[in-house]
């Protein structure tokens, strides 16, 4: 399960783009990035792995290079005097004054602050469910996949929608499927609607993870 690591540090990365882009062409290559780092550890799906985590590891690494180098040849300065550090630090000051940034970042944060990451949950499926270890990094790498289904989501259908709308629908629909888990605990899913448990967790974290990406995405273009 360590290549969901490996992802979620090259996301990280791409932050660095926003300063670089527009928000629309942030969003295309955030999304064509992400699509192969959220790709590559196929190996890990049928146990035993054929390839060791050295090799993932050195894969995940050497992708962004392969990319960027090639395109190193055709990278240019625009003409114009360059600011110095101390006009560039004042202009971000007077740009996180105004209103339509400030607000808009203070929500992102306070949003973020007050959610809750439920780091037991692998743990209890693990140890109390018996789920084995490759099947848990199946559903991570599923979970991956709907993640980027939802940045595609919101890239394609979602981009010039209202804040308030995607904020407030993925919140509580992500409340709805997080008290779900719920069903799992008390075994409600196997003894009254019929479903193992296998699909129902799978079912129950990929649909989280869509929602995810689709409240990911508005976060990084802005």
């Amino acid at each position: 399960m360590g290549f969901e690591f490996l992802a979620g540090e090259s996301e990280l990365t791409f932050l660095l783009f926003y300063f670089i882009f527009s928000s629309h062409l942030y969003s295309s290559l955030f999304t064509s990035l992400l699509f192969h780092f959220h790709f590559i550890p196929f190996s890990f799906l049928f146990p035993p792995s054929p390839f060791p985590s050295l090799q993932v590891c050195a894969l995940c690494g050497s992708l962004p290079l392969a990319i960027l180098i090639p395109a190193i040849p055709s990278l240019y300065e625009l003409e114009g005097d360059a600011k110095s550090v101390r006009d560039q630090c004042s202009d971000i000051w007077h740009m996180v004054q105004l209103k339509a940034v400030w607000r808009p970042m203070a929500f992102i944060y306070i949003y973020n602050m007050f959610q809750t990451p439920n780091t037991a949950w692998n743990s209890y499926l693990q140890l109390t469910l018996h789920f084995p270890a490759w099947f848990l990094g199946f559903i991570a790498l599923v979970g991956s996949v709907m993640t980027f289904a939802g940045i595609v989501a919101y890239k394609k259908y979602f981009f010039k929608s209202s804040w308030r709308f995607i904020y407030a629908f993925s919140s509580i629909t992500t409340t709805i499927f997080s008290a779900m888990q719920l069903l799992l605990i008390f075994q409600i899913n196997e003894r009254y609607l019929g479903i193992s448990n296998y699909p129902f967790a799978m079912g129950d974290d990929v649909l989280q993870q869509f929602l995810s990406g689709i409240q990911f995405l508005p976060s990084c273009v802005m």
